[in-house]
């Protein structure tokens, strides 16, 4: 799992700001910045809340890599609940970064794969198909031996 640094340091380099750019954005130094990345200290409440705010992402993923969950949620919606794999948590991570037309972009990208698949006759899941392809990376990867992986 990533510490906080990385992911401050992951949400920066993904948007293409400088560390001073950063500092600027949230009120600290660059050296505060360097340090928060390098995990040689962690953000007061308030600048992690800032970053969150600038970054457009929660809180709690800037501090445990987790999205909220609403701890009133009835047991009857958290079985509805759905929990994301790292890779579709990575997605939306970086999809909330950009602009509103990069945004439409990749809707419209995904919407043309979505409509390939399943409008044209094509009856097999991208996702499922994806999901096969890695399985089968990783059996290959381990040359037969169980990796652990659920």
């Amino acid at each position: 799992m990533s510490t906080i640094g990385q992911r401050i340091k992951d949400l920066r380099t993904t948007r293409g700001l400088s560390l001073q750019e950063l500092a600027d954005l949230v009120g600290k130094s660059k050296g505060n910045i360097s340090g928060y990345e390098n995990d040689k200290y962690e953000p007061s409440a308030q600048t992690v809340i800032s970053i969150a705010k600038y970054f457009k992402v929660s809180t709690d993923w800037i501090l445990n890599g987790l999205e909220f969950q609403n701890q009133n949620d009835t047991p009857e919606a958290e079985a509805e609940s759905v929990s994301f794999s790292k890779l579709e948590s990575d997605m939306i991570q970086m999809f909330r970064l950009f602009d509103e037309r990069d945004k439409e972009d990749v809707f419209e990208f995904i919407k043309s794969k979505y409509d390939r698949a399943f409008k044209k006759g094509g009856s097999t899941s991208l996702y499922s198909t994806y999901t096969e392809e890695k399985e089968n990376d990783t059996k290959s990867d381990t040359n037969g031996k169980d990796s652990g992986i659920a």
